[in-house]
């Protein structure tokens, strides 16, 4: 070995599903909601004027950000997204690739970027640009990555894709990887499916994760989502679930989360952040936790910590990918 060369530990092969974007990130010292007129329960002659406190430009994106937290400690893994030229002329491309991403998928003029505003309540607005990331809904994966490329992974999550891109990407990977555990993660877009498109992904899926309002989605697409579970503080939850078996995972922010399985439910205490800066990319720092335990082959019930860890130290910086 060459002296001074990067040691990387043996883990499970990796594939992260998503976007990559620059986050536009603005914070407002006042509350949306003291700007929202509000008759009758209607909002009316809407028109917000906000005086913003700082600007930062941030890489961001679902799939960069997880892979930015999944990346520390020496791990590798493959990013499938789509990205404009600037991805590479500012940097963010090596910043990945140095920490050992392999990154794959179309290049266009310009990455997405996201616009992001916090209120001092830590309440977020979220307007998405997304540029060169339209071209994953008309890419296949398998012209980036063969069927051998495709078996070899151990663990794939595909985070925030509209229903029909998200079907066609998890489609397509199962066809070529049954062994694999699939975080399937609709994020933001949840609202986009309805119960047929979300079942049907589910179904190529051993793991479903969302946080509180996404979850409310979640319930009214699956019918036989029980309010009612049998709480159980020391249920554990396999390496890998058959598929009927499975796993759902609702983030609740600074309350931790809460795990379905097999009609029971267990509860994790959040992790305790020394001050909240804000609050953009929490939830990929956390599914980049789980899934950095997991590729050291543990189960997902030990890996829960270090997601939370993550989830907690990303609040405590300005933007989604703390140094």
């Amino acid at each position: 070995m060459t002296k001074g060369a990067t040691v990387f530990p043996m883990t499970q092969k990796v594939l992260i599903v998503g976007s990559v974007a620059f986050d536009i990130i603005f914070s407002i010292p006042q509350k949306f909601q003291d700007s929202i007129p509000v008759t009758d329960g209607k909002i009316k002659n809407f028109n917000a004027s906000y005086m913003a406190q700082s600007k930062q430009e941030a890489p961001g994106g679902t799939a960069g950000n997880i892979a930015h937290w999944f990346l520390k400690n020496g791990k590798r893994c493959d990013v499938f997204t789509a990205a404009g030229k600037d991805f590479e002329t500012k940097g963010y491309k090596q910043k990945l690739e140095t920490a050992g991403a392999n990154i794959s998928g179309p290049t266009g003029d310009y990455t997405a970027n996201a616009y992001m505003i916090s209120d001092n309540d830590n309440q977020q607005l979220i307007i998405w640009q997304p540029n060169t990331w339209e071209m994953i809904d008309d890419t296949n994966m398998t012209d980036f990555y063969d069927s051998q490329q495709l078996a070899d992974f151990d663990i794939a999550i595909f985070s925030v894709l509209v229903p029909d891109t998200m079907k066609k990407h998890l489609e397509t990977f199962r066809s070529h990887n049954k062994k694999a555990t699939v975080f399937f993660d609709p994020g933001q877009v949840t609202p986009l499916y309805d119960a047929g498109s979300f079942q049907h992904c589910a179904q190529h899926a051993d793991v479903v994760i969302g946080n509180e309002v996404e979850f409310t989605h979640f319930k009214q697409f699956c019918p036989s989502f029980s309010n009612e579970w049998d709480i159980n503080p020391h249920l554990e939850i396999p390496k890998k679930s058959e598929i009927q078996n499975r796993v759902y995972i609702e983030t609740l922010g600074d309350k931790g989360c809460e795990v379905y399985y097999l009609g029971q439910q267990r509860s994790y205490e959040a992790a305790q952040a020394s001050t909240v800066a804000e609050t953009t990319g929490a939830g990929d720092a956390f599914r980049a936790g789980i899934i950095s335990e997991m590729a050291l082959g543990k189960t997902l019930h030990e890996s829960i910590p270090l997601g939370l860890a993550y989830g907690a130290k990303s609040v405590e910086s300005i933007g989604p990918q703390t140094n």
